[in-house]
């Protein structure tokens, strides 16, 4: 069969490739006077979709956001967001403190909006309270009278421990006397020769001297050698007496100290009537009282190390404020455009002691962009939030558990992990993933667990 040969199209004018705008169309005569449009203009559907998710506040129901046109996307849902105004629920601060119990494992304290920094100065300041009044109360009576008694006694048992070993070594002509060991004193039998205190090790000399026999050194020597067992017991006992004095010291200087500590810890928790912050204060008390020779200015707040490392010894009663909401006063709204590991889930930072070791302690504990919209809701690039090392991984453990664990970046790898375990803190932050269908498509057919979360 023939084919018909198309006909020739019609040719087109110049003034039929060019739309000219009729100015009669418009009611008004200059832009000046009309009001800028609201709200975001043709994304009506994404918007109404965009307002169920937001309101659904179960576990699960994240946000998973394609489709949306133009380069602007993370703009346009902080708009859309702003829009809705979504119900925010009440903002906490959150701190981590030492757990005097396990220092490995930092207890978290949480807080109403602007009551952490409170906390932490009050606390300070409730320490250098205890720091000045309890060097003034061991030095004032009752316990002044207290410490002499007991000095007495414990003298007059020492003596009555020493006296009748004492007196057997005189018979003998020997004498108790210390040797020194290094930097330790330890007590030793004395020979008496013409009265004077003189060594076992040294009777060979007086015998070259002829100031005694052979018979008579080695009648020292067997006598000496049969006193050492006795010694042993008498400076066993010794220890004893010395130790119970030691508890007896430290019972009644916390009995001294006990209620001012008290007081000061419960005018603390009068103001703060959270039951964990209760609990940690309680703690908080009991090291003081164990830990005295910091407060009776014995031993200095702060040493330096050989390495220069600055050792402060009263750290273990700071608070580490790792998200201080005071200043928030909606419903946060956070685009995190570099979603690593550590700005999301936040880290724990590490200080050197000069020779290659790293350590880490609860004030090094740092929160990330989840934790700083806990409540609110997080903006995530899909494609980043999968490529970077550890983050999907991490984040699927965050939506399906609704807890943070801060941890260490490096543990990712196996490389100097730290063994400090934070307390996991309670996350409600909403995620909403921008991406487009094809990666959409990936994750829901591929990943076991997106579904559930998304």
């Amino acid at each position: 069969m023939k084919l018909t040969k198309a006909g020739k199209p019609a040719e087109l004018k110049p003034n039929d490739l060019k739309w000219t705008c009729d100015p009669c169309t418009f009611a008004f005569e200059s832009t000046s006077t009309l009001k800028p449009i609201e709200g975001i203009i043709g994304q009506e559907r994404a918007l109404k979709a965009l307002k169920i998710g937001v309101d659904l506040k179960a576990q699960g129901f994240n946000i998973f956001v394609t489709g949306l046109s133009g380069t602007g996307k993370f703009s346009t849902i902080k708009k859309m967001l702003e829009s809705i105004r979504p119900n925010c629920t009440e903002l906490m601060d959150y701190a981590y403190v030492n757990n005097f119990k396990d220092s490995d494992r930092p207890i978290l304290l949480s807080f109403q909006s602007g009551t952490a920094a409170k906390f932490k100065k009050d606390l300070a300041n409730a320490i250098k309270f205890l720091q000045e009044k309890i060097p003034q109360l061991l030095d004032t009576e009752p316990f002044v009278s207290t410490k002499k008694k007991l000095y007495t006694e414990y003298g007059i048992a020492q003596q009555e421990a020493l006296k009748g070993f004492e007196k057997k070594l005189k018979k003998d002509h020997f004498t108790l006397g210390q040797v020194k060991v290094g930097e330790l004193a330890r007590p030793e039998i004395f020979a008496l020769i013409e009265n004077e205190p003189v060594m076992v090790t040294q009777l060979g000399e007086y015998v070259a001297d002829g100031k005694i026999s052979e018979d008579q050194a080695e009648q020292i020597t067997t006598k000496y050698t049969g006193y050492q067992e006795e010694l042993q017991r008498v400076f066993k006992e010794s220890l004893k007496l010395s130790q119970e004095f030691q508890e007896k010291m430290l019972s009644i200087e916390k009995n001294a100290i006990k209620d001012i500590v008290e007081i000061t810890i419960g005018n603390l928790k009068a103001k703060y009537d959270f039951p964990k912050v209760h609990d940690y204060l309680d703690m908080a008390g009991e090291n003081i009282l164990e830990t005295l020779d910091i407060f009776k200015g014995q031993k200095p707040t702060r040493e330096e190390t050989e390495e220069g490392i600055i050792v402060d010894y009263l750290k273990e009663y700071d608070i580490n404020i790792i998200l201080d909401n005071d200043e928030v006063k909606e419903c946060p709204v956070l685009i995190e455009t570099s979603p690593t590991y550590g700005n999301l889930f936040g880290t724990i930072e590490k200080y050197s002691d000069g020779n290659g070791g790293w350590y880490a302690d609860f004030t090094r504990i740092k929160g990330g962009a989840l934790l700083r919209a806990n409540g609110g809701y997080l903006v995530i690039n899909a494609l980043d939030a999968f490529t970077e090392p550890g983050v999907w991984k991490s984040l699927k453990r965050v939506l399906l558990y609704g807890k943070l664990e801060i941890q260490d970046a490096a543990n990712l790898y196996m490389f100097s992990p730290s063994i400090l375990k934070p307390e996991p803190i309670e996350i409600n932050t909403k995620i909403i993933l921008i991406g487009n269908e094809y990666i959409y498509g990936i994750l829901s057919n591929n990943e076991d667990d997106f579904n559930k979360i998304f």
